[in-house]
């Protein structure tokens, strides 16, 4: 009887093991490509070039990411039922109006919801900017994404220069954001009373 439970015991734990390294390796790969595409927003080299996918819109359209090239693009994934996605929203439709002119791009890629529900959501927000269906979470899975909301902030070149792990919490750190795929230029009023010394420091990855 006490070998038996020693033996299921070990085999338990050796599979438990085996899962932790497994994990372990995944969350090492994934903190390379954040450092690696991190280090400097100025090279091309040192960044990524953002993953191409296509999508279904609300609209009925499909929407893919390279017909954007030459624009700057938010790619922003998130679902009805996060609580900091919502909040976020009408940050990022304050912004799209805004910064439409300037050629500024935000899509909003739901993960694993159906359309109604999105539907819904839009509706009630208010959202004029693209909503894209990922029901099977294929660009989520695609884009490594590990939590919600996270937004990418990719350049006119298709580059990934900024990876926002969370939301935004307000217009003004998200202006600052945009700086790096140039979009906005003045950095002074963008900052509340209170933040003389510039803003707070920008959760970045990639």
């Amino acid at each position: 009887m006490l070998r038996k439970l020693g033996k299921t015991t070990w085999g338990r734990s050796h599979r438990s093991y085996g899962r932790i390294w497994k994990l372990t390796l995944f969350a090492i790969g994934v903190l390379g490509l954040l450092l690696v595409s991190g280090c400097n927003d100025g090279a091309r080299n040192s960044s990524l070039v953002a993953p191409d996918f296509r999508l279904a819109s609300l609209d009925g359209n499909t929407l893919s990411l390279s017909e954007l090239r030459g624009r700057p693009v938010l790619v922003n994934f998130w679902a009805t039922w996060c609580g900091p996605c919502r909040a976020e929203m009408p940050i990022l439709e304050k912004v799209h109006r805004d910064k439409a002119s300037e050629g500024l791009v935000i899509l909003g890629v739901d993960v694993g919801e159906d359309e109604r529900t999105v539907r819904a959501f839009v509706r009630d927000f208010q959202l004029s900017f693209p909503v894209l269906l990922d029901r099977a979470q294929k660009v989520t899975e695609q884009y490594r994404i590990l939590g919600i909301p996270t937004s990418f902030l990719i350049d006119r070149n298709g580059i990934i220069r900024f990876v926002k792990v969370g939301p935004f919490y307000g217009e003004w750190e998200l202006l600052s954001a945009l700086e790096r795929i140039q979009v906005g230029a003045t950095q002074q009023r963008l900052y509340p009373e209170g933040l003389a010394q510039g803003p707070p420091r920008l959760q970045s990855g990639w």
